[in-house]
């Protein structure tokens, strides 16, 4: 696994992105690892942060994933997969299926928790952001919606 693009370790991990900072703070307990993250505005105006990329996550063939909604699939599935996407103007009702409904065009996406052959990764909590992972073709790319404006620090 990476956080911010380096092999995950405990300790601090900072990256600029953009006009902001990307902190990861990363310990390590009985039973893995445990990341807290944070993003400053590092700029003297506010400055509007959309999708932040926290990680990394080897894909396998098999993976367990899960949904924003309740009515949304969590189950077992393959890599390959292909995803059912629902019409974009279904997407702008009262109750969408997701807060983040562009990644669904992209592809198989994972909202709070994954599960791979070899390894669980998820989400305790999330104050100000949407919490996702993204299934690429040789990874799993760990996301952060936050699609607001942040002021200066």
């Amino acid at each position: 696994m990476k956080v911010l693009d380096e092999g995950i370790k405990t300790g601090e991990l900072k990256k600029e992105i953009d006009e902001f900072e990307a902190l990861a703070i990363i310990s390590k307990g009985d039973t893995g690892y445990k990341l807290n993250f944070e993003v400053k505005n590092l700029s003297s105006k506010p400055e509007f942060i959309d999708i932040v990329a926290v990680g990394e996550i080897p894909i396998t063939d098999r993976l367990f994933v899960n949904n924003f909604q309740s009515w949304g699939p969590c189950k077992l599935i393959s890599k390959d997969t292909v995803p059912k996407c629902v019409p974009r103007n279904a997407l702008l009702t009262r109750y969408p299926i997701s807060p983040i409904p562009w990644e669904l065009d992209a592809g198989i996406t994972s909202d709070y928790f994954i599960s791979t052959e070899e390894a669980f990764a998820g989400f305790l909590s999330s104050k100000t952001a949407h919490p996702y992972f993204s299934i690429q073709d040789k990874s799993i790319i760990v996301k952060l919606y936050i699609g607001k404006t942040l002021q200066p620090q």
